[in-house]
């Protein structure tokens, strides 16, 4: 039996392995922390997946469901390019998907996270890089 976040993030890869990316899970036992998924298209962009669902636009990374081991990878890889990571959240079903970005990814201090994408085919094109 697979629990929700399982579910999600089996469906977001499908969506993305559809839209011609590759997509490789990282997250077991052994990488506390690292984001679920890789994903490769025209750039590699590092996902954390959350079944969440939100209606405001800014949360902190424990709303969200994160750790602060996840938190913390996610605004690592973020320093060295703003749109490498993401926390996507969304239902096990895979439907009302969203795509949330550190604030202020610099700073450990600051644990908010704001709307980027909140539509399906948002989420996917911020994924794709369309949206750059």
């Amino acid at each position: 039996m697979n629990n929700a976040e399982t579910q999600l993030t089996k469906i977001v890869r499908e969506r993305l392995e559809g839209l011609g990316c590759h997509c490789v899970k990282l997250s077991d036992r052994f990488t506390r922390g690292v984001p679920d998924l890789l994903v490769v298209s025209d750039r590699i962009v590092m996902l954390e997946l959350k079944v969440f669902v939100a209606t405001d636009s800014v949360h902190t990374y424990q709303q969200l469901g994160m750790s602060g081991a996840q938190d913390h990878h996610v605004r690592q890889m973020c320093r060295r390019s703003l749109r490498s990571a993401a926390c996507v959240t969304g239902r096990a079903d895979g439907s009302r998907l969203a795509l949330w970005t550190p604030i202020s990814p610099e700073s450990e201090l600051v644990p908010n996270y704001r709307l980027a994408a909140s539509e399906d085919s948002q989420v996917m094109n911020w994924i794709l890089g369309a949206m750059s």
